[in-house]
C-alpha cells in the first residue's frame, strides 16, 4: 500500500484552485469593479459558465487593463474545461498585477483540474518566485510536483523499489524539498508535512531520508498510521539493500545460503530505532 493515496492530493490542488481564484476576485481594489464582479457572481451563482465567459470577454473589452476582468474571463474558461485559454487569461491578469501571484497559482488549479500536472508545476515555478516566502505557494508547489512524479510513475508502469526514471526521481525530491520550506513558513500539520516528505523520499528510492522524515512524524504521533506505514515500508527496504545473501555449494539437497550485514553503523542504528518505533506505535 502507498504511503499516501494520489487521490487526496487532486483534491488538496482542487481546493487550492477554488480558494486561489476566490482571494484574487474578492481583492478588487476599485469600487468601480463592484458592478462588474457582482454580474459575475449572479453567473457564478446559477453555474452558467457559457454565460460568464460572455460576461468576461465584454468586462475586459470594456476595462483591459482591469486584471479582475482577465482573472473573471479565466476562470469561465477553467469551469469550461478549457486550461489552455484560461491561462492565457490569468497571463494577462498576472502581467497587470505582476506582484500577486494568485493568478499563477489558479493556473496551476485549472491545469490540475485537466491532470495536466507538468504544466499546473510551470505555473507555480513562476508563482514561487513572485512569493517566494508564502507558505501557501510552496505547499501548493509541493503537492503538485507529487502529482506530476506520481502520474509519470504510474505511465512508466515503475513499480515500488523498481527502476525509476530520473525526472520522475528528480521531481520526488524536488517536491519533498518543497515541502520542507512549507513547513519552515508554518504551512500545514508538521506531522502530516513530515509524512508528505518522507513518501517523496520513498518513491524516489530514498530510502534513509525517507526513514528520517517518518520518524519526525512520529516525534509529534507515535501512532500516526501513515507515517508508522511508512516507516515499515522504508525500513523493510534498507534492510533488504543492506543484506548480501550468497548460496553455496550444494549438500544434498540443501543448499547453504549465507546472509551478510553490509551497511554501515550508522544506517544499523537507524534501522533499529525504526524497529522500535513501528513496534511502538503499531
Amino acid at each position: 500500500m502507498a504511503p499516501k493515496r494520489f487521490g487526496d492530493l487532486l483534491l488538496v490542488a482542487m481546493a487550492g484552485f477554488i480558494l486561489a481564484v476566490a482571494g484574487f476576485l474578492a481583492g478588487a481594489p476599485e469600487a468601480a469593479a463592484a458592478d462588474w464582479l457582482s454580474g459575475a457572481s449572479q453567473y457564478g451563482n446559477n453555474q452558467d459558465w457559457h454565460g460568464l465567459q460572455s460576461y468576461g470577454q465584454r468586462w475586459t473589452q470594456a476595462e483591459p487593463q482591469n486584471p479582475l476582468a482577465w482573472a473573471t474571463l479565466a476562470d469561465a474558461y477553467c469551469r469550461l474545461s478549457q486550461p489552455d485559454q484560461a491561462a492565457e487569461a490569468f497571463k494577462k491578469a498576472a502581467a497587470l498585477a505582476p506582484g500577486d501571484s494568485r493568478p499563477w497559482e489558479a493556473m496551476s488549479g485549472c491545469y490540475v483540474n485537466a491532470k495536466q500536472f507538468e504544466k499546473a508545476v510551470y505555473a507555480l515555478q513562476t508563482a514561487v518566485k513572485i512569493a517566494p516566502n508564502s507558505g501557501r505557494v510552496w505547499l501548493g508547489f509541493a503537492t503538485q510536483l507529487q502529482n506530476l512524479a506520481t502520474q509519470q510513475q504510474m505511465a512508466a508502469h515503475a513499480l515500488v523499489g523498481g527502476a525509476l526514471p530520473v525526472q520522475t526521481k528528480k521531481n520526488f525530491e524536488d517536491s519533498a524539498q518543497a515541502y520542507q520550506r512549507a513547513l519552515q513558513l508554518g504551512m500545514g500539520d508538521p506531522k502530516e508535512m513530515w509524512t508528505e516528505i518522507g513518501s517523496d523520499y520513498y518513491y524516489a528510492l530514498d530510502y534513509i531520508p525517507a526513514m528520517k522524515a517518518y520518524m519526525s512524524a512520529l516525534q509529534i504521533d507515535p501512532h500516526y498510521s501513515y507515517a508508522l506505514n511508512g516507516l515499515a515500508l522504508s525500513n523493510g527496504a534498507i534492510k533488504t539493500q543492506c543484506t548480501s545473501i550468497h548460496v553455496g555449494p550444494r549438500t544434498g539437497d540443501v543448499a547453504v545460503v549465507t546472509k551478510t550485514w553490509t551497511c554501515d553503523a550508522p544506517t544499523t542504528a537507524l534501522v533499529h530505532q525504526a524497529d522500535g518505533l513501528v513496534a511502538g506505535g503499531s
